[in-house]
Protein backbone atom coordinates (compact mmCIF):
# COMPACT_ATOMS: atom_id res chain seq x y z
CA UNK A 1 0.00 0.00 0.00
CA UNK A 2 1.35 3.43 -0.94
CA UNK A 3 0.89 6.47 1.27
CA UNK A 4 2.14 10.03 1.16
CA UNK A 5 4.44 11.41 3.78
CA UNK A 6 5.78 14.93 4.05
CA UNK A 7 9.20 16.11 5.00
CA UNK A 8 11.07 19.35 4.45
CA UNK A 9 14.09 19.66 2.21
CA UNK A 10 16.24 22.74 2.51
CA UNK A 11 13.68 24.98 0.79
CA UNK A 12 10.16 23.69 0.93
CA UNK A 13 7.72 21.07 2.14
CA UNK A 14 8.11 17.98 -0.01
CA UNK A 15 5.54 15.29 -0.67
CA UNK A 16 7.25 11.90 -0.95
CA UNK A 17 5.54 8.71 -2.10
CA UNK A 18 6.84 6.05 0.30
CA UNK A 19 6.19 2.35 -0.23
CA UNK A 20 5.25 1.10 3.17
CA UNK A 21 4.90 -2.51 2.08
CA UNK A 22 8.29 -3.54 3.43
CA UNK A 23 7.67 -1.56 6.59
CA UNK A 24 4.31 -3.30 7.11
CA UNK A 25 5.89 -6.70 6.51
CA UNK A 26 8.60 -5.84 9.02
CA UNK A 27 5.90 -5.00 11.52
CA UNK A 28 4.01 -8.28 11.04
CA UNK A 29 7.10 -10.49 10.76
CA UNK A 30 8.71 -9.28 13.93
CA UNK A 31 5.68 -8.05 15.78
CA UNK A 32 6.93 -4.63 16.74
CA UNK A 33 6.10 -1.10 15.61
CA UNK A 34 9.45 0.33 16.71
CA UNK A 35 11.53 -1.50 14.13
CA UNK A 36 9.05 -0.69 11.35
CA UNK A 37 8.98 2.96 12.38
CA UNK A 38 12.77 3.10 12.52
CA UNK A 39 13.02 1.59 9.06
CA UNK A 40 10.57 4.16 7.68
CA UNK A 41 12.55 7.02 9.25
CA UNK A 42 15.78 5.61 7.84
CA UNK A 43 14.22 5.62 4.38
CA UNK A 44 13.05 9.18 4.83
CA UNK A 45 16.53 10.26 5.94
CA UNK A 46 18.08 8.49 2.96
CA UNK A 47 15.68 10.27 0.61
CA UNK A 48 16.39 13.61 2.27
CA UNK A 49 20.11 13.02 1.86
CA UNK A 50 19.58 11.98 -1.77
CA UNK A 51 17.70 15.21 -2.56
CA UNK A 52 20.21 17.33 -0.69
CA UNK A 53 23.13 15.82 -2.60
CA UNK A 54 21.32 15.86 -5.94
CA UNK A 55 20.52 19.55 -5.67
CA UNK A 56 22.98 22.08 -7.04
CA UNK A 57 20.43 24.89 -7.16
CA UNK A 58 16.64 25.08 -7.14
CA UNK A 59 15.62 26.31 -10.64
CA UNK A 60 12.46 27.89 -9.23
CA UNK A 61 14.54 30.05 -6.89
CA UNK A 62 16.91 30.84 -9.76
CA UNK A 63 13.95 32.09 -11.79
CA UNK A 64 12.75 34.33 -8.95
CA UNK A 65 16.26 35.71 -8.47
CA UNK A 66 16.78 36.41 -12.17
CA UNK A 67 13.47 38.24 -12.44
CA UNK A 68 14.35 40.29 -9.36
CA UNK A 69 17.79 41.20 -10.74
CA UNK A 70 16.22 42.24 -14.05
CA UNK A 71 13.73 44.47 -12.27
CA UNK A 72 10.67 42.25 -12.65
CA UNK A 73 8.98 40.44 -15.51
CA UNK A 74 7.19 42.83 -17.87
CA UNK A 75 4.44 40.98 -19.71
CA UNK A 76 4.46 43.39 -22.65
CA UNK A 77 8.13 42.58 -23.26
CA UNK A 78 7.58 38.87 -23.97
CA UNK A 79 3.92 38.55 -24.98
CA UNK A 80 4.79 38.78 -28.69
CA UNK A 81 6.29 35.28 -28.67
CA UNK A 82 2.89 33.73 -28.00
CA UNK A 83 1.83 34.80 -31.50
CA UNK A 84 5.13 33.82 -33.12
CA UNK A 85 4.86 31.28 -35.96
CA UNK A 86 7.91 29.23 -34.93
CA UNK A 87 6.74 28.99 -31.34
CA UNK A 88 3.25 27.89 -32.28
CA UNK A 89 4.49 25.43 -34.91
CA UNK A 90 6.74 23.88 -32.28
CA UNK A 91 3.88 23.72 -29.79
CA UNK A 92 1.34 22.15 -32.16
CA UNK A 93 3.47 19.97 -34.43
CA UNK A 94 4.34 16.66 -32.72
CA UNK A 95 7.22 16.20 -35.16
CA UNK A 96 8.92 19.43 -34.00
CA UNK A 97 10.31 18.75 -30.57
CA UNK A 98 13.11 21.30 -30.11
CA UNK A 99 12.66 25.06 -30.21
CA UNK A 100 15.99 26.89 -30.28
CA UNK A 101 15.65 30.56 -29.32
CA UNK A 102 18.86 32.30 -30.35
CA UNK A 103 19.95 35.91 -30.06
CA UNK A 104 22.85 38.18 -29.21
CA UNK A 105 23.65 39.39 -25.66
CA UNK A 106 21.08 41.66 -24.05
CA UNK A 107 18.26 40.73 -26.44
CA UNK A 108 16.09 39.44 -23.60
CA UNK A 109 16.39 35.67 -24.10
CA UNK A 110 16.31 34.80 -20.41
CA UNK A 111 13.35 37.05 -19.59
CA UNK A 112 11.55 35.74 -22.67
CA UNK A 113 11.94 32.23 -21.27
CA UNK A 114 10.82 33.38 -17.81
CA UNK A 115 7.64 34.67 -19.43
CA UNK A 116 7.15 31.43 -21.35
CA UNK A 117 7.63 29.41 -18.17
CA UNK A 118 4.71 31.32 -16.66
CA UNK A 119 2.56 30.76 -19.74
CA UNK A 120 3.37 27.12 -20.58
CA UNK A 121 1.26 25.55 -17.81
CA UNK A 122 -1.75 27.47 -19.19
CA UNK A 123 -1.05 26.38 -22.77
CA UNK A 124 -0.39 22.73 -21.91
CA UNK A 125 -1.91 21.41 -18.69
CA UNK A 126 -0.79 17.82 -19.29
CA UNK A 127 3.00 18.23 -19.55
CA UNK A 128 5.41 18.14 -16.66
CA UNK A 129 7.49 21.31 -16.82
CA UNK A 130 11.16 21.35 -15.79
CA UNK A 131 13.68 24.09 -16.43
CA UNK A 132 17.28 25.08 -15.72
CA UNK A 133 19.19 28.35 -16.04
CA UNK A 134 22.85 27.83 -16.98
CA UNK A 135 25.20 30.29 -15.29
CA UNK A 136 28.75 30.61 -16.59
CA UNK A 137 30.09 32.33 -13.48
CA UNK A 138 28.66 29.71 -11.12
CA UNK A 139 30.61 26.44 -10.94
CA UNK A 140 27.45 24.75 -9.66
CA UNK A 141 25.50 25.53 -12.82
CA UNK A 142 27.94 25.78 -15.71
CA UNK A 143 28.47 22.19 -16.79
CA UNK A 144 26.34 19.49 -18.41
CA UNK A 145 26.17 17.33 -15.29
CA UNK A 146 24.86 20.23 -13.18
CA UNK A 147 22.21 20.99 -15.83
CA UNK A 148 21.01 17.40 -15.80
CA UNK A 149 20.98 17.34 -12.01
CA UNK A 150 18.83 20.47 -12.02
CA UNK A 151 16.33 18.95 -14.45
CA UNK A 152 16.10 15.71 -12.48
CA UNK A 153 15.81 17.59 -9.18
CA UNK A 154 12.89 19.62 -10.45
CA UNK A 155 11.10 16.57 -11.88
CA UNK A 156 11.40 14.47 -8.72
CA UNK A 157 10.37 17.34 -6.42
CA UNK A 158 7.26 17.87 -8.56
CA UNK A 159 6.50 14.15 -8.94
CA UNK A 160 7.85 12.46 -5.80
CA UNK A 161 7.03 8.98 -7.06
CA UNK A 162 9.94 9.41 -9.48
CA UNK A 163 12.49 9.73 -6.67
CA UNK A 164 13.01 5.98 -6.47
CA UNK A 165 14.77 6.14 -9.87
CA UNK A 166 17.43 8.25 -8.20
CA UNK A 167 17.33 6.66 -4.75
CA UNK A 168 18.01 3.13 -5.97
CA UNK A 169 21.35 4.23 -7.43
CA UNK A 170 22.11 6.72 -4.63
CA UNK A 171 21.83 3.98 -2.00
CA UNK A 172 24.76 2.23 -3.70
CA UNK A 173 27.05 5.18 -4.39
CA UNK A 174 26.02 8.13 -2.23
CA UNK A 175 26.98 11.62 -3.38
CA UNK A 176 29.62 10.15 -5.69
CA UNK A 177 26.72 9.17 -7.96
CA UNK A 178 26.34 12.85 -8.91
CA UNK A 179 29.90 14.10 -8.73
CA UNK A 180 32.15 11.13 -9.45
CA UNK A 181 34.00 10.48 -12.69
CA UNK A 182 31.04 8.52 -14.06
CA UNK A 183 28.39 10.93 -12.75
CA UNK A 184 27.22 12.11 -16.17
CA UNK A 185 26.53 8.63 -17.49
CA UNK A 186 24.83 7.53 -14.27
CA UNK A 187 22.56 10.59 -14.44
CA UNK A 188 21.75 9.97 -18.11
CA UNK A 189 20.61 6.47 -17.17
CA UNK A 190 18.44 7.84 -14.34
CA UNK A 191 17.06 10.60 -16.58
CA UNK A 192 16.10 8.06 -19.25
CA UNK A 193 14.24 5.91 -16.73
CA UNK A 194 12.37 9.01 -15.51
CA UNK A 195 11.37 10.04 -19.05
CA UNK A 196 9.97 6.55 -19.59
CA UNK A 197 7.50 7.25 -16.78
CA UNK A 198 6.33 10.66 -18.05
CA UNK A 199 3.38 10.74 -20.47
CA UNK A 200 4.30 14.30 -21.55
CA UNK A 201 7.00 16.75 -20.58
CA UNK A 202 8.46 20.10 -21.56
CA UNK A 203 12.07 20.76 -20.60
CA UNK A 204 13.57 24.25 -20.86
CA UNK A 205 17.30 25.02 -20.76
CA UNK A 206 18.29 28.68 -20.79
CA UNK A 207 21.70 29.97 -21.91
CA UNK A 208 23.30 26.87 -23.43
CA UNK A 209 26.30 29.08 -24.22
CA UNK A 210 26.90 29.44 -20.48
CA UNK A 211 27.35 25.68 -20.13
CA UNK A 212 31.13 25.95 -20.23
CA UNK A 213 31.96 22.30 -19.60
CA UNK A 214 30.80 19.34 -21.72
CA UNK A 215 28.30 21.37 -23.72
CA UNK A 216 28.47 18.83 -26.54
CA UNK A 217 27.41 16.09 -24.08
CA UNK A 218 24.31 18.13 -23.25
CA UNK A 219 23.47 18.87 -26.90
CA UNK A 220 23.88 15.22 -27.84
CA UNK A 221 21.64 14.20 -24.93
CA UNK A 222 18.88 16.59 -26.04
CA UNK A 223 19.08 15.32 -29.61
CA UNK A 224 19.11 11.64 -28.66
CA UNK A 225 16.25 11.86 -26.15
CA UNK A 226 14.19 13.87 -28.63
CA UNK A 227 14.45 10.98 -31.06
CA UNK A 228 13.45 8.36 -28.48
CA UNK A 229 10.72 10.22 -26.57
CA UNK A 230 8.30 11.92 -29.00
CA UNK A 231 6.12 13.33 -26.22
CA UNK A 232 9.03 15.18 -24.57
CA UNK A 233 9.59 18.65 -25.99
CA UNK A 234 12.49 21.02 -25.41
CA UNK A 235 13.02 24.78 -25.47
CA UNK A 236 16.65 25.88 -25.43
CA UNK A 237 18.13 29.37 -25.70
CA UNK A 238 21.61 30.62 -26.47
CA UNK A 239 23.68 33.06 -28.40
CA UNK A 240 24.22 31.99 -32.02
CA UNK A 241 27.42 30.09 -31.25
CA UNK A 242 28.98 27.91 -34.00
CA UNK A 243 29.31 24.84 -31.75
CA UNK A 244 25.59 24.94 -30.94
CA UNK A 245 24.70 25.65 -34.56
CA UNK A 246 26.90 22.75 -35.67
CA UNK A 247 25.27 20.26 -33.29
CA UNK A 248 21.71 21.35 -34.04
CA UNK A 249 21.89 22.10 -37.76
CA UNK A 250 21.09 18.53 -38.86
CA UNK A 251 18.47 17.95 -36.17
CA UNK A 252 15.26 17.33 -38.18
CA UNK A 253 12.97 17.84 -35.19
CA UNK A 254 14.01 21.41 -34.37
CA UNK A 255 12.68 24.87 -35.13
CA UNK A 256 14.72 28.05 -34.78
CA UNK A 257 13.35 31.30 -33.40
CA UNK A 258 15.98 33.96 -34.15
CA UNK A 259 15.56 37.21 -32.24
CA UNK A 260 17.62 39.02 -34.89
CA UNK A 261 15.08 37.87 -37.51
CA UNK A 262 12.21 39.27 -35.44
CA UNK A 263 13.26 42.92 -35.43
CA UNK A 264 9.74 44.31 -35.50
CA UNK A 265 8.30 42.51 -32.43
CA UNK A 266 11.59 42.90 -30.54
CA UNK A 267 11.71 46.66 -31.27
CA UNK A 268 8.11 46.96 -30.16
CA UNK A 269 8.87 45.01 -26.96
CA UNK A 270 11.92 47.20 -26.24
CA UNK A 271 9.79 50.32 -26.80
CA UNK A 272 7.30 49.06 -24.21
CA UNK A 273 10.17 48.31 -21.85
CA UNK A 274 11.52 51.85 -22.38
CA UNK A 275 8.08 53.30 -21.66
CA UNK A 276 7.90 51.29 -18.44
CA UNK A 277 11.37 52.41 -17.33
CA UNK A 278 10.67 56.07 -18.17
CA UNK A 279 7.49 55.90 -16.11
CA UNK A 280 9.44 54.39 -13.18
CA UNK A 281 12.05 57.12 -13.47
CA UNK A 282 9.37 59.81 -13.53
CA UNK A 283 7.94 58.48 -10.25
CA UNK A 284 11.41 58.49 -8.74
CA UNK A 285 12.49 61.92 -10.02
CA UNK A 286 9.20 63.75 -10.49
CA UNK A 287 9.72 64.36 -14.22
CA UNK A 288 7.11 66.25 -16.21
CA UNK A 289 5.76 64.93 -19.52
CA UNK A 290 8.26 66.93 -21.60
CA UNK A 291 11.23 65.45 -19.74
CA UNK A 292 9.75 61.96 -19.96
CA UNK A 293 9.35 62.27 -23.72
CA UNK A 294 12.92 63.51 -24.12
CA UNK A 295 14.29 60.58 -22.12
CA UNK A 296 12.06 58.09 -23.97
CA UNK A 297 13.23 59.38 -27.36
CA UNK A 298 16.91 59.20 -26.38
CA UNK A 299 16.60 55.69 -24.97
CA UNK A 300 14.80 54.40 -28.05
CA UNK A 301 17.43 55.87 -30.36
CA UNK A 302 20.29 54.22 -28.48
CA UNK A 303 18.79 50.87 -27.51
CA UNK A 304 19.30 49.13 -30.87
CA UNK A 305 16.80 46.47 -29.84
CA UNK A 306 18.74 45.63 -26.65
CA UNK A 307 16.93 45.42 -23.31
CA UNK A 308 20.19 45.32 -21.35
CA UNK A 309 21.39 48.66 -22.72
CA UNK A 310 18.16 50.28 -21.55
CA UNK A 311 18.41 48.70 -18.09
CA UNK A 312 22.01 49.87 -17.59
CA UNK A 313 21.28 53.41 -18.79
CA UNK A 314 18.26 53.55 -16.51
CA UNK A 315 20.57 52.87 -13.53
CA UNK A 316 22.80 55.74 -14.63
CA UNK A 317 19.84 58.09 -14.87
CA UNK A 318 18.37 56.91 -11.58
CA UNK A 319 21.63 57.68 -9.79
CA UNK A 320 22.24 61.02 -11.53
CA UNK A 321 21.59 64.30 -9.76
CA UNK A 322 18.68 66.24 -11.30
CA UNK A 323 20.97 68.93 -12.72
CA UNK A 324 23.16 66.28 -14.42
CA UNK A 325 20.40 64.29 -16.18
CA UNK A 326 20.69 66.19 -19.46
CA UNK A 327 24.46 65.73 -19.45
CA UNK A 328 24.05 61.99 -18.83
CA UNK A 329 21.55 61.73 -21.68
CA UNK A 330 23.81 63.63 -24.06
CA UNK A 331 26.82 61.47 -23.20
CA UNK A 332 25.08 58.10 -23.66
CA UNK A 333 27.07 55.89 -26.06
CA UNK A 334 25.46 53.72 -28.73
CA UNK A 335 25.62 49.97 -28.22
CA UNK A 336 26.41 47.66 -25.32
CA UNK A 337 30.20 47.47 -25.69
CA UNK A 338 30.50 51.26 -25.82
CA UNK A 339 28.39 51.48 -22.66
CA UNK A 340 30.60 48.94 -20.89
CA UNK A 341 33.68 50.94 -21.89
CA UNK A 342 32.07 54.05 -20.39
CA UNK A 343 31.44 52.11 -17.15
CA UNK A 344 35.10 51.00 -17.00
CA UNK A 345 36.28 54.56 -17.60
CA UNK A 346 34.04 55.72 -14.77
CA UNK A 347 35.80 53.27 -12.45
CA UNK A 348 39.25 54.35 -13.68
CA UNK A 349 38.42 58.01 -13.01
CA UNK A 350 37.04 57.41 -9.52
CA UNK A 351 39.06 58.33 -6.42
CA UNK A 352 38.02 54.87 -5.11
CA UNK A 353 39.22 53.12 -8.26
CA UNK A 354 41.55 50.73 -6.40
CA UNK A 355 38.76 49.63 -4.05
CA UNK A 356 36.29 48.98 -6.88
CA UNK A 357 38.87 47.07 -8.92
CA UNK A 358 39.78 44.92 -5.94
CA UNK A 359 36.15 43.93 -5.46
CA UNK A 360 35.59 43.32 -9.18
CA UNK A 361 38.75 41.22 -9.42
CA UNK A 362 37.43 38.92 -6.69
CA UNK A 363 33.93 38.65 -8.21
CA UNK A 364 35.53 37.82 -11.57
CA UNK A 365 37.67 35.08 -10.05
CA UNK A 366 35.44 33.20 -7.59
CA UNK A 367 33.76 29.97 -8.64
CA UNK A 368 30.24 30.92 -7.60
CA UNK A 369 28.36 34.09 -6.59
CA UNK A 370 29.42 35.17 -3.10
CA UNK A 371 27.83 37.25 -0.37
CA UNK A 372 28.63 40.77 0.81
CA UNK A 373 30.44 39.47 3.89
CA UNK A 374 32.44 36.98 1.84
CA UNK A 375 33.70 39.46 -0.73
CA UNK A 376 35.11 41.83 1.89
CA UNK A 377 36.92 38.96 3.60
CA UNK A 378 38.29 37.54 0.35
CA UNK A 379 39.34 40.94 -0.98
CA UNK A 380 41.40 41.67 2.14
CA UNK A 381 39.09 44.52 3.17
CA UNK A 382 38.56 43.67 6.82
CA UNK A 383 37.95 47.09 8.29
CA UNK A 384 34.61 47.39 10.06
CA UNK A 385 31.85 48.95 8.01
CA UNK A 386 28.08 49.03 8.21
CA UNK A 387 25.96 46.84 5.96
CA UNK A 388 24.61 49.93 4.19
CA UNK A 389 28.15 51.19 3.54
CA UNK A 390 29.19 47.79 2.15
CA UNK A 391 26.21 47.69 -0.19
CA UNK A 392 26.93 51.24 -1.39
CA UNK A 393 30.53 50.30 -2.24
CA UNK A 394 29.51 47.25 -4.25
CA UNK A 395 26.76 49.09 -6.10
CA UNK A 396 29.28 51.81 -7.01
CA UNK A 397 31.43 49.39 -9.02
CA UNK A 398 30.51 51.02 -12.32
CA UNK A 399 27.01 49.47 -12.35
CA UNK A 400 28.55 46.07 -13.18
CA UNK A 401 27.22 44.44 -10.00
CA UNK A 402 23.86 43.99 -8.32
CA UNK A 403 22.99 42.60 -4.91
CA UNK A 404 20.02 40.32 -4.35
CA UNK A 405 19.26 38.81 -0.95
CA UNK A 406 22.78 39.49 0.23
CA UNK A 407 24.50 37.80 -2.74
CA UNK A 408 26.44 39.64 -5.45
CA UNK A 409 25.82 39.03 -9.15
CA UNK A 410 26.96 40.57 -12.41
CA UNK A 411 24.15 42.46 -14.14
CA UNK A 412 24.51 40.13 -17.13
CA UNK A 413 26.89 37.42 -18.30
CA UNK A 414 28.15 39.77 -21.02
CA UNK A 415 29.55 42.05 -18.26
CA UNK A 416 32.30 39.70 -16.95
CA UNK A 417 33.00 38.64 -20.53
CA UNK A 418 33.60 42.26 -21.51
CA UNK A 419 35.83 42.89 -18.49
CA UNK A 420 37.96 39.82 -19.16
CA UNK A 421 38.22 40.39 -22.89
CA UNK A 422 38.49 44.18 -23.07
CA UNK A 423 39.52 45.47 -19.63
CA UNK A 424 41.58 42.66 -18.10
CA UNK A 425 44.73 44.78 -17.71
CA UNK A 426 42.72 47.51 -16.00
CA UNK A 427 40.71 45.38 -13.57
CA UNK A 428 43.13 42.47 -13.08
CA UNK A 429 46.27 44.56 -13.41
CA UNK A 430 48.33 42.25 -11.15
CA UNK A 431 47.18 39.12 -12.99
CA UNK A 432 44.54 36.51 -12.30
CA UNK A 433 47.07 34.26 -10.52
CA UNK A 434 47.65 37.03 -7.96
CA UNK A 435 43.91 37.25 -7.29
CA UNK A 436 43.68 33.47 -6.85
CA UNK A 437 46.61 33.64 -4.44
CA UNK A 438 45.04 36.53 -2.52
CA UNK A 439 41.74 34.65 -2.19
CA UNK A 440 43.54 31.51 -0.98
CA UNK A 441 45.51 33.53 1.60
CA UNK A 442 42.51 35.45 2.83
CA UNK A 443 40.46 32.26 3.00
CA UNK A 444 43.04 30.59 5.25
CA UNK A 445 43.32 33.69 7.45
CA UNK A 446 39.55 34.01 7.75
CA UNK A 447 39.09 30.32 8.52
CA UNK A 448 41.87 30.42 11.11
CA UNK A 449 40.19 33.38 12.76
CA UNK A 450 36.55 32.28 12.58
CA UNK A 451 36.51 28.49 12.91
CA UNK A 452 36.21 26.96 16.35
CA UNK A 453 35.15 23.68 17.83
CA UNK A 454 31.40 22.99 17.91
CA UNK A 455 30.41 26.20 16.09
CA UNK A 456 26.72 25.25 16.16
CA UNK A 457 26.83 24.41 19.89
CA UNK A 458 25.60 20.90 19.08
CA UNK A 459 27.08 19.27 22.20
CA UNK A 460 26.41 15.78 20.80
CA UNK A 461 29.13 14.96 18.23
CA UNK A 462 27.30 11.77 17.20
CA UNK A 463 24.05 13.40 16.07
CA UNK A 464 22.82 13.21 12.49
CA UNK A 465 23.31 16.18 10.15
CA UNK A 466 19.56 16.25 9.47
CA UNK A 467 18.90 16.77 13.19
CA UNK A 468 21.16 19.80 13.53
CA UNK A 469 19.40 23.11 14.01
CA UNK A 470 21.16 26.02 12.30
CA UNK A 471 21.72 28.95 14.69
CA UNK A 472 20.73 32.51 13.75
CA UNK A 473 22.87 34.25 12.76
CA UNK A 474 24.75 31.36 11.20
CA UNK A 475 28.45 31.64 12.20
CA UNK A 476 29.46 29.71 9.06
CA UNK A 477 27.86 32.19 6.64
CA UNK A 478 30.96 34.44 6.25
CA UNK A 479 33.28 31.44 5.75
CA UNK A 480 31.10 29.08 3.72
CA UNK A 481 32.83 29.86 0.44
CA UNK A 482 36.32 29.84 1.96
CA UNK A 483 35.71 26.44 3.57
CA UNK A 484 34.93 24.79 0.26
CA UNK A 485 37.00 26.69 -2.29
CA UNK A 486 40.34 27.72 -0.72
CA UNK A 487 42.25 24.75 -2.13
CA UNK A 488 40.82 25.35 -5.62
CA UNK A 489 42.13 28.92 -5.54
CA UNK A 490 45.49 27.74 -4.20
CA UNK A 491 45.73 25.23 -7.04
CA UNK A 492 44.86 27.92 -9.61
CA UNK A 493 47.39 30.35 -8.13
CA UNK A 494 50.28 27.88 -8.22
CA UNK A 495 49.36 26.28 -11.54
CA UNK A 496 49.89 29.54 -13.42
CA UNK A 497 53.52 29.86 -12.40
CA UNK A 498 54.93 26.77 -10.72
CA UNK A 499 58.38 28.37 -10.62
CA UNK A 500 57.36 31.08 -8.17
CA UNK A 501 59.25 29.73 -5.16
CA UNK A 502 58.29 32.59 -2.84
CA UNK A 503 54.56 32.10 -3.36
CA UNK A 504 54.86 28.33 -2.98
CA UNK A 505 56.94 28.65 0.20
CA UNK A 506 54.52 31.13 1.74
CA UNK A 507 51.90 28.40 1.56
CA UNK A 508 53.91 25.17 1.89
CA UNK A 509 56.99 26.23 3.81
CA UNK A 510 57.49 24.77 7.28
CA UNK A 511 55.89 27.89 8.76
CA UNK A 512 53.62 28.60 5.80
CA UNK A 513 49.90 29.31 5.84
CA UNK A 514 48.88 25.74 5.01
CA UNK A 515 51.03 24.23 7.76
CA UNK A 516 49.70 26.75 10.26
CA UNK A 517 46.10 26.12 9.26
CA UNK A 518 46.29 22.32 9.24
CA UNK A 519 48.16 22.28 12.55
CA UNK A 520 45.58 24.31 14.41
CA UNK A 521 42.29 24.17 12.48
CA UNK A 522 42.19 20.91 10.54
CA UNK A 523 39.59 19.20 12.74
CA UNK A 524 37.38 22.28 13.01
CA UNK A 525 37.57 22.64 9.22
CA UNK A 526 36.36 19.04 8.83
CA UNK A 527 33.57 19.75 11.30
CA UNK A 528 32.49 22.82 9.31
CA UNK A 529 32.56 20.87 6.03
CA UNK A 530 30.41 18.18 7.63
CA UNK A 531 27.83 20.70 8.86
CA UNK A 532 27.79 22.31 5.39
CA UNK A 533 27.17 18.92 3.78
CA UNK A 534 30.44 19.29 1.88
CA UNK A 535 32.56 16.37 3.09
CA UNK A 536 32.85 15.15 -0.52
CA UNK A 537 34.33 18.52 -1.51
CA UNK A 538 36.64 18.29 1.51
CA UNK A 539 37.98 14.91 0.38
CA UNK A 540 38.53 16.29 -3.11
CA UNK A 541 40.32 19.31 -1.61
CA UNK A 542 42.66 17.10 0.45
CA UNK A 543 43.56 15.05 -2.62
CA UNK A 544 44.35 18.26 -4.53
CA UNK A 545 46.34 19.54 -1.58
CA UNK A 546 48.37 16.34 -1.48
CA UNK A 547 49.21 16.76 -5.17
CA UNK A 548 50.21 20.39 -4.67
CA UNK A 549 52.39 19.45 -1.71
CA UNK A 550 54.22 16.80 -3.76
CA UNK A 551 54.92 19.33 -6.50
CA UNK A 552 56.11 21.84 -3.92
CA UNK A 553 58.39 19.28 -2.22
CA UNK A 554 59.93 18.29 -5.53
CA UNK A 555 60.51 21.90 -6.54
CA UNK A 556 61.87 23.04 -3.18
CA UNK A 557 64.12 19.98 -2.79
CA UNK A 558 65.71 20.72 -6.13
CA UNK A 559 66.24 24.34 -5.01
CA UNK A 560 67.43 23.54 -1.50
CA UNK A 561 64.38 25.03 0.26
CA UNK A 562 62.53 23.65 3.26
CA UNK A 563 58.88 22.61 2.86
CA UNK A 564 55.99 21.44 4.95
Amino acid sequence: MNHETTFGDSNQGFQLGVNYGSVTNEFHSHGGPEKANRKMKDRQRADQACLRDLKTSDPREDKDRIEEIKGGLLKDAFQWVLDNDEFNDWRKDEGKRILWIKGNPGKGKTMLLCGLLDEMPKLDTESELAFVFCQANNAHMNDATAVLRGIIYMLVTQKPALLHHVGAEYDKSGKDLFEGINGWWALVKIFTSILEQLPKACIVVDALDECTSNLTHLLDLISSKTAIFPRVKWIVSSRPWPVIEERLKNEPRKLVLSLEDNDKPISSAVAKYVGYKVSELAKLKGHDSTTQEAIRTRLLSGAEGTFLWVALVFEDLANAEPWNEVQVLDSLPQGLDALYRRMVNKINDSKDSKLYKQILSVILTVYRPITIDEVFHLADLFETRSQAYSIAIIESCGSFLVIRRGTIFFVHQSAPEYLLQNARDEILSTGVEFTHSMIARQSLRTLSKELKRDMYDIKDPGCLIDDIKKPEPDPLTPVRYACIAWVDHLEAALAVDSNDASDSNSFFGSEGLVAEFLSHKYLTWLEALSILGSVFEGISAMLKLEGLLKVSLTFNTSNGSESL
